[in-house]
């Protein structure tokens, strides 16, 4: 245990600088929690919008730890914590809002919280959380069934990602271990991280004729289309889907709203999802942590430079730099904070 365990917070919101470092006491678990000694908490575009004020929810009495994300050891357990024991290698997902994972000791929900594996470093499982969760919900239904996760679930399946952030790459690294053909439409500065990442073919998004490359790369259309920009993306999402496809929504970058033609979302039968992951029931997000797990274990996920997804590390006392990274155009990769 941290013999002077200190934490982030905030107790308003605004840019970076408003996160201060301060001395925490040794908190004490609920009856349902785990104390996690966190070694690495993972940021997510989420923790930065939330203290930004972008999240319109307000600060509670005590202001904000940040990020809901990480990984660590657990030191504690709660009496009716199950399943879980001392010493335990975990990755923890969707902390929550009041006590997150920028501190040495972080209060969990055991429902939160998932073996690590030993061939899985803390970089790895603090990178996962909210993106893996995300990209294993985008994949979790085909032909409107919840799959059954196995290396073979989506073989002979074509799968379209847009995108080439944190989601992206562990949606590739899935759907690739899921035996599925990945193509991927990217940005032309994210096209080597792709690559990298696995995917079987990549496309410049900007390129004039980028809907006749990505046809021409699946004839027959993409059984599941994973997007992150369906104001730009989702007419020709339908026009590239084949018939019964999934397509599956998970963020709202470049807009709120498009026009959708109904006669040919409906003429191919296509099941339209939206993902908000931390809106969704336990039960769903259980699965989705399980199929993460499955995958760790098995050493199909991966992050670093060489696997397209940098690893950016920042001290405690370096949190507001780690934000102003995360927030800055262009940035790319994975910011960790490391405790």
């Amino acid at each position: 245990m941290v013999d002077q365990p200190r934490v982030a917070r905030y107790r308003q919101f605004g840019d970076p600088s408003v996160i201060g470092v301060e001395a925490q006491d040794v908190p004490d678990p609920g009856p349902h929690d785990v104390v996690v000694e966190i070694r690495r908490s993972g940021i997510n575009p989420l923790d930065v919008k939330t203290r930004a004020g972008a999240q319109n929810v307000p600060i509670p009495e005590g202001g904000l730890i940040p990020h809901t994300d990480g990984a660590g050891i657990i030191r504690r357990l709660g009496s009716d914590a199950a399943g879980l024991t001392e010493g335990q290698r975990v990755w923890v997902w969707g902390v929550g809002r009041e006590v997150g994972t920028a501190a040495n000791l972080a209060v969990v929900p055991a429902e939160r919280v998932m073996p690590l594996p030993e061939n899985a470093s803390f970089d790895l499982g603090a990178s996962l959380g909210i993106p893996a969760i995300t990209a294993a919900l985008c994949l979790s239904r085909h032909e409107d069934r919840l799959i059954v996760p196995s290396t073979y679930a989506l073989a002979g399946r074509s799968v379209l990602v847009r995108g080439g952030g944190a989601v992206a790459h562990f949606t590739i690294q899935l759907a690739k271990h899921l035996g599925a053909r990945v193509v991927v439409a990217a940005s032309p500065s994210k096209l080597q991280a792709v690559e990298l990442a696995g995917a079987d073919a990549s496309v410049d998004r900007t390129r004039t004729d980028a809907q006749q490359a990505l046809r021409e790369l699946s004839p027959d259309g993409y059984d599941l289309i994973v997007d992150v920009s369906p104001a730009a993306n989702i007419q020709s999402d339908i026009d590239l889907a084949a018939f019964r496809a999934t397509i599956a929504l998970y963020a709202r970058e470049g807009g709120n709203s498009a026009e959708v033609d109904f006669r040919a979302l409906q003429a191919k039968n296509i099941t339209l999802r939206s993902i908000r992951t931390i809106e969704l029931p336990q039960d769903e997000m259980q699965w989705a942590a399980d199929t993460v797990t499955w995958a760790l274990e098995a050493g199909a996920l991966s992050v670093g430079e060489a696997h397209g997804l940098p690893i950016v590390l920042f001290s405690l006392d370096e949190i507001g730099q780690a934000h102003a990274a995360v927030e800055a155009p262009g940035f790319h990769g994975k910011a960790l904070v490391t405790l």
